[in-house]
């Protein structure tokens, strides 16, 4: 078995992909393991034949906490007289983060701030390419906001009007785009 990165997505080891070394891998038919060596090639003995034998990865022994399984589980039919290789997908996750920022004053219906500062308590939506809400959150007091465990990918963030922003800013749709890759999975300079 060959764990590898599966950097462009489409389940199929391509030149240039990197190999994981260490990672666990479970037969779960019969309870055989395997790890993966400094080369990133794990053996799994005890593979059933003429059975299917479902393989997962222990999520634990990822090296990278961006990275995840890209399938649940595999199912390997027993040949006898096959060895492999048999790639295994390894996806990677990002994380965009940033802190919302107000260049003017801003009236937080508690009290007008006569100082351009943080924006708290305000949504905040993530786009894909195709314009789907990916996921939603709000701004902390200090107008920092995070969305995690993202796959790679292109997205936009945009904030819809609320009360807080009334006055000057519409909610466009058109905020600013971020694209996570294999080489860029934390994007946190957002403001």
């Amino acid at each position: 078995l060959v764990p590898f990165i599966d950097e462009n997505s489409d389940g199929q080891f391509n030149p240039g992909e990197e190999q994981v070394p260490g990672v666990t891998f479970r037969n779960q038919l019969r309870g055989g393991k395997a790890l993966s060596n400094e080369q990133g090639i794990a053996t799994l003995d005890g593979i059933a034949p003429s059975n299917i034998n479902t393989v997962s990865i222990d999520v634990k022994t990822l090296p990278d906490i961006y990275m995840t399984p890209a399938l649940e589980k595999l199912r390997i039919f027993g040949k006898p007289g096959f060895s492999g290789p048999i790639y295994y997908p390894i996806s990677l996750l990002g994380e965009i983060s940033g802190t919302l920022l107000s260049s003017q004053p801003v009236n937080t219906g508690i009290e007008q701030s006569d100082v351009a500062g943080a924006l708290g308590a305000v949504q905040i939506v993530l786009l894909d390419q195709n314009d789907t809400v990916v996921a939603e959150t709000y701004s902390e007091y200090d107008g920092f906001f995070s969305f995690q465990s993202l796959p790679l990918g292109a997205y936009r963030i945009y904030v819809p009007p609320s009360p807080l922003l009334d006055g000057w800013f519409t909610g466009d749709r058109n905020g600013p785009a971020i694209t996570l890759t294999a080489d860029n999975t934390e994007i946190n300079t957002l403001e």
